[in-house]
């Protein structure tokens, strides 16, 4: 079997290029071979999928009991802009409590990026942004108004 010189950076990655084998046996172990990669590499993708439901993030995580098992990961997105009603005036906290609370399982990651009325893009992080059971809790602790913001929260499933 020939491969092209760009060879993938690890196992999980599929060359752009490749030349089969005209012998089926070559032909079939090769085809084999690349179908567990795109296998692989599809199913430990990461999810560019950012929705306010509920969706698959594509991470999974071990199990404890079974270090061989894994669990699904899950992602959900809050629109604090719109479930506030408006801007979100500077040193205001908002406690969003609309999130489902079936994520409480187990919150792998939190994170928010803002943008205020300056334009500034940035991202809050603790102590302006945590959870307090079943709330998230975010606080504008700048010097203006944010026009968007939104959470993003990656969780585990029982």
């Amino acid at each position: 079997m020939s491969v092209s010189s760009n060879q993938p950076l690890v196992t999980t990655q599929l060359p752009i290029s490749i030349d089969f084998p005209p012998e089926f046996d070559e032909f079939h172990e090769t085809i084999t071979d690349v179908y567990k990669r795109i296998v692989s590499a599809v199913n430990t993708k990461q999810d560019g999928y950012y929705l306010s439901q509920e969706t698959g993030n594509f991470q999974r995580y071990f199990i404890t009991t079974n270090p061989l098992g894994f669990r699904q990961g899950y992602r959900f997105v809050i629109d604090v802009v719109d479930f506030n009603g408006g801007n979100i005036a500077a040193g205001q906290t908002v406690n969003v409590t609309h999130v489902p609370p079936f994520f409480w399982t187990m919150l792998t990651n939190i994170y928010a990026t803002v943008t205020d009325t300056s334009g500034k893009m940035y991202a809050p992080v603790y102590p302006d942004l945590y959870t307090q059971l079943p709330v998230v809790v975010i606080k504008n602790s700048g010097a203006l108004p944010w026009t968007q913001c939104q959470i993003v929260l990656d969780y585990l499933k029982e």
